[in-house]
């Protein structure tokens, strides 16, 4: 599988000029029904264990995930012994996708900086590889923050901006023609100074390298970004 992996990301790189480019709600209409909800390839993997490295305790709190897509992460903070498990996401056909394996979990349409929730609803706001959709990182952190109690947690990634920097792309497939999905790069500073500004502190940082199985220009190259934040209490400085 990581043979096969590395094969179609160095297509990837060699084709990107040539990827139609699409916004997110178009892009993930027509990728939602192949999208599974696990990590499906090995940059989602290096993902997926620097989340687990970062993540709190999550036994009896009530979590949302942003962004939830097919529902890989909703998934995962149930088996962790969640309390309550909300998912969000502003793609129709994900959310529908979502559905087929968390019935049960409490599902809401909704752009990234309009979300349905009470202030101060939950213990932990998860997002996985999807700030990078949203152009105003500030607005987005910010909602996130109004909804987390104070000592509350975000976990969050994002594609690394080294490798944005240097070509990397979320692309997919279909009907034979390769789609190259919106992205905005957002630089580690972008993260600080927004994360203070929603009155968030970081408090762990994770820059996982590509790895054997990535091109060979990404083997050693940072190519995700996982940040943990805390809401301050009341009266602390930011």
């Amino acid at each position: 599988m990581a043979r096969v992996w590395l094969k179609k990301a160095r297509n990837r790189l060699q084709a990107r000029s040539a990827a139609v480019r699409v916004d997110v709600l178009s892009g993930y209409a027509q990728w939602a029904k192949a999208y599974p909800a696990e990590a499906h390839n090995p940059l989602m993997e290096i993902e997926q264990r620097a989340m687990f490295r970062l993540l709190p305790p999550v036994k009896g709190k009530m979590c949302l995930d942003l962004a939830c897509g097919s529902g890989r992460y909703l998934r995962l903070l149930r088996e962790q012994g969640a309390g309550q498990v909300f998912g969000s996401d502003y793609s129709a056909e994900m959310l529908a996708q979502a559905r087929l394996t968390n019935p049960e979990i409490g599902l809401v349409r909704c752009p990234f900086l309009a979300l349905p929730f009470a202030t101060e609803s939950f213990d932990l706001i998860t997002c996985a590889l999807g700030v990078g959709h949203e152009a105003n990182l500030h607005c987005l952190l910010a909602e996130a923050g109004r909804l987390l109690r104070p000592g509350g947690s975000l976990l969050y990634s994002d594609f690394h901006p080294f490798a944005a920097l240097n070509g990397w792309q979320r692309t997919f497939t279909a009907n034979g023609i390769t789609f190259s999905l919106e992205h905005y790069i957002h630089l580690y500073a972008d993260h600080l100074h927004a994360c203070r500004a929603a009155d968030l502190t970081i408090e762990a940082v994770l820059e996982p390298a590509g790895g054997p199985h990535a091109p060979a220009q990404f083997a050693r190259l940072p190519v995700v970004l996982v940040i943990r934040a805390v809401k301050n209490s009341r009266g602390t400085p930011a």
